[in-house]
């Protein structure tokens, strides 16, 4: 996991390779509720709640009118279920890649659709597992100024892997750099 941590480091060390061109960067997190259905047909407890936290790093992305298309990264910590009948299921880590198609609505609302593919690590243990992803980010506007966006995000995903598929929902906050006015402004 730790390279994993690198990698993601790196990624946003990327950001400042496109300051000076058309492209823009951001930096999503959102605290989730993260029910998860088991597809096994011996499944002691079909679904199972825990609690996470995601990052969504946003490297890359460029604007085409009302579209934004971007390349995504995200970071994932997610806590043991609740305990039932003596048994639950173990926390995870993750990191995923991701592609990003966001449709600006109007001035205050705008929506993120990603799919993409990643891997996780359970618990403290070597198992690793591939896992595939969709988001839905609707975003509201909270703040914005020439250099940066702030909105209030509520993300929903839906991660598809051997035998279980997760839903998590919850709320966020994304931060958007505008490189090119920042640049600018210096």
């Amino acid at each position: 996991m730790k390279k994993l941590i690198l990698t993601f480091t790196l990624l946003l060390a990327l950001t400042s390779i496109f300051a000076q061109s058309n492209f823009n960067s951001a930096v999503d997190l959102s605290i989730f509720y993260h029910p998860s259905f088991d597809l096994a047909e011996d499944a002691e407890l079909p679904m199972r709640s825990s609690m996470g936290t995601r990052v969504l790093l946003t490297p890359i992305s460029y604007n085409i009118n009302n579209f934004q298309i971007s390349l995504n990264t995200g970071l994932m910590f997610v806590s043991d279920s609740l305990t039932y009948n003596n048994s639950k299921m173990r926390g995870y880590s993750s990191f995923d890649m991701d592609l990003g198609l966001n449709y600006k609505f109007n001035d205050f609302f705008q929506t993120k659709l990603i799919v993409g593919v990643g891997k996780l690590q359970l618990g403290k243990e070597d198992l690793v597992e591939a896992y595939f992803i969709g988001s839905a980010i609707p975003s509201f506007k909270i703040y914005e100024n020439s250099t940066a966006l702030i909105t209030i995000t509520s993300p929903i995903n839906i991660i598809y892997r051997k035998q279980l598929i997760t839903a998590t929902f919850g709320i966020g906050i994304k931060f958007q750099l505008k490189w090119r006015e920042i640049v600018k402004e210096e």
